[in-house]
C-alpha cells in the first residue's frame, strides 16, 4: 500500500482510491507581520523574507509561482526538513509554506495572501493481489472510518 500525491495513478494493475486533499498556503508569524507589515499583493512579497525547502520539485506549480514572484534574495531560510521550516515561520524568521489544515496547531501564526492556495490530491494504492488480502482490508476500514475523519477534521 501506499499514499501518492498528484494526478491520480492509472496503472490498470493498481486499485486506486481517494484518500485526501492537502492544502498548502502562505503563512508568517503575528511578530514578523507586526516587524515588516502584511503583504497586500502579490507584488509586495518582494519586500519580505522567506523560508523555503531546500531543493523543491521545479516541475510544482507551487515552486514554479515562488520563483516567478520572489527574488532568490527574499529567502533568508533553507531546510529539507519540514519541522525545521515550521518553527522558523512560527519564530518569525519569514514568510513561508505551511499545509492549511496544520497552521491552526500554531496559535501565533496567520495566512498571507489567503487568496493564494496549491491543492495536491492524494490517492491509497494497492497492488490489485493485495487489495482484499485482510491487513490491507483492516487499515482501508480505518482510513473510512467516522472516528478518522472526525480526528482529521478537528485538525482543521
Amino acid at each position: 500500500m501506499a499514499i501518492r500525491t498528484g494526478a491520480k495513478p492509472q496503472d490498470d494493475n493498481y486499485v486506486v482510491l481517494p484518500f485526501s486533499t492537502l492544502s498548502v498556503g502562505l503563512y508568517a508569524s503575528e511578530r514578523y507581520l507586526q516587524q515588516h507589515g502584511i503583504p497586500n499583493h502579490e507584488a509586495d512579497l518582494t519586500k519580505h523574507q522567506f523560508v523555503l525547502a531546500d531543493e523543491a520539485p521545479q516541475r510544482l506549480a507551487i515552486v514554479k509561482w515562488f520563483n516567478e514572484v520572489v527574488p532568490p534574495a527574499q529567502i533568508v531560510c533553507t531546510s529539507n526538513n519540514q519541522n525545521l521550516l515550521q518553527h522558523a515561520i512560527v519564530n518569525g524568521v519569514g514568510i513561508g509554506f505551511m499545509q492549511c489544515q496544520f497552521s491552526q496547531l500554531h496559535g501565533n501564526v496567520s495566512r498571507v495572501l489567503p487568496h493564494i492556495q496549491w491543492d495536491f490530491e492524494n490517492w491509497v494504492v494497492t497492488h490489485g493481489d493485495l487489495h482484499r488480502s485482510e491487513k490491507i482490508q483492516a487499515f482501508l476500514t480505518i482510513l473510512k472510518s467516522d472516528e478518522y475523519h472526525n480526528a482529521i477534521a478537528a485538525l482543521k
